[in-house]
């Protein structure tokens, strides 16, 4: 790979969808030269796919939020069993394994509280996971009520320090409110 090559992956990334033509004015080159390079990168696997990206809004999921997944049984077998369960779901936008305290962290796009709450009804009725879930306000979206709520799901036993957190506000954000579920 070279500078050539480089420079026509950044430009991809930012738009796919120009033309050959585009793209080896860009890079200098004749739109053939260009054509060549592009499916060279497809070949050797550089270029894994080309996807669209939506604008979350204009598909009417103008919600953030944020899930950290702690399970209750730890190893590869059911964490990637996690993330295959939750990659189905269309609002999950990122899906990651982390090390830590945390298990997994899921990036979602929602249309409102009733699809995130369906959601986190389907991923944690079985007994092996909890989450902490933070909802995100979209700085650009009009009339956000800036609710930062957070809320606890729990599938497990009681835990008696969640429960005093119950109703309270943080300490730390006057405005965040913690409840159990």
């Amino acid at each position: 790979m070279d500078k050539i090559d480089s420079k026509l992956l950044r430009l991809l990334q930012v738009d796919a969808s120009h033309h050959y033509a585009e793209l080896a004015e860009e890079v200098g080159l004749s739109p053939s030269s260009c054509l060549r390079r592009i499916r060279r990168l497809h070949e050797t696997g550089v270029i894994d796919r080309i996807v669209a990206v939506l604008n979350p809004a204009k598909a009417g999921r103008t919600m953030k939020a944020i899930i950290t997944v702690e399970l209750e049984r730890h190893g590869e077998q059911y964490i990637r069993r996690f993330l295959d369960m939750a990659e189905k779901e269309p609002a999950v936008i990122q899906a990651y394994s982390v090390s830590g305290e945390t298990d997994a962290i899921l990036m979602l796009r929602l249309k409102d509280m009733d699809e995130l709450d369906a959601l986190t009804e389907r991923l944690f009725r079985e007994e092996t996971s909890r989450a902490l879930l933070h909802r995100l306000r979209d700085p650009y979206r009009q009339g956000d009520d800036g609710d930062t709520g957070v809320r606890r799901h729990r599938t497990t036993g009681d835990d008696p320090k969640r429960q005093a957190l119950a109703g309270r506000r943080s300490r730390r954000d006057p405005d965040q409110v913690f409840s159990t579920r």
